[in-house]
């Protein structure tokens, strides 16, 4: 691989990252640069709207966040806060809050003939010992056990080790090449053990997949998000989650938001408009 083909693929692993799949990168990029009523962009320009739940709704939230494009690091940014949920009956307490299981973290192994390496790297390369020990394991607080339950958290961390993506991690395909992994799935007529993982890992990630997310492609129906803040103290933790950018918001979307203590029926929004002249907002 060339320096400049190198350069292109680590350029646009980055920006699906960070910017997310059919989302105008330019529109991201430039302050609202790109211009659809030249009819010529075909992409999505993201925006996000605050509601207020209804009164009678029997959910604990108060205010719904909807992004109208799953941006990844948007998303990130949000799930960070515990103020914003996926599913509203996930609004509990702050105490029970903090008692969230902790994910499993990263070790040195201290069994076995990988003794010494982290267990990312055994998840990386070393995909038959992970279903070995997953095969004999006896017990979740042993190293063994750990083992596997990071395993078991981190599929994507496993590289393909077949095909035309051979190097490549599970996640990454997943994000770039989704039709590789319907042609393994519906087309292959004998998958490997290694395709196998990499069908089991994706439909593992569908099925964990929030309605209205886009997954690896395609328009977003809406990614939703729930918060028990009221609609104008949601706005005001979202600017800050977001470094404290009031300049996400044009003049008319700027009023809109002021008004929003006053009248909490909303929504307001910000990052520009799915369709018409864009703000020369930059969200991100």
């Amino acid at each position: 691989m060339s320096g400049f083909e190198e350069w292109k693929a680590g350029y646009i692993a980055e920006g699906v990252q960070s910017k997310g799949v059919g989302v105008c990168w330019d529109y991201l990029e430039m302050e609202g640069g790109c211009d659809p009523m030249l009819g010529m962009c075909t992409f999505k320009h993201p925006y996000m709207t605050v509601t207020a739940m209804n009164s009678d709704d029997n959910s604990k939230a108060d205010t719904k966040i909807t992004m109208s494009h799953d941006v990844p690091e948007w998303r990130t940014k949000i799930l960070a806060n515990k103020q914003f949920k996926m599913n509203p009956r996930d609004l509990e307490e702050e105490q029970a809050e903090d008692e969230t299981e902790e994910p499993p973290e990263d070790e040195e192994c201290s069994f076995g003939k990988h003794k010494g390496k982290l267990f990312s790297e055994i998840v990386k390369s070393e995909h038959d010992y992970v279903d070995f020990c997953r095969e004999n394991v006896s017990g979740s607080n042993n190293a063994m056990g750990r083992l596997v339950a990071f395993a078991d958290a981190n599929r994507g961390l496993e590289m393909c080790t077949f095909g035309k993506h051979k190097g490549t991690s599970f996640e990454q395909i997943l994000k770039t090449a989704p039709s590789y992994i319907d042609w393994c799935k519906n087309k292959c007529e004998n998958p490997t053990k290694g395709m196998q993982r990499l069908i089991a890992y994706a439909d593992a990630e569908a099925a964990a997949m929030p309605v209205g997310s886009s997954g690896s492609g395609g328009a977003a129906r809406g990614l939703v998000f729930y918060s028990n803040l009221k609609p104008a103290e949601a706005k005001e933790k979202l600017i800050d989650i977001f470094n404290g950018r009031r300049d996400f918001f044009d003049p008319q979307i700027a009023r809109m938001l002021d008004a929003i203590g006053q009248n909490t029926a909303g929504p307001f929004h910000f990052g520009g408009t799915s369709g018409g002249a864009p703000s020369r907002a930059r969200p991100y």
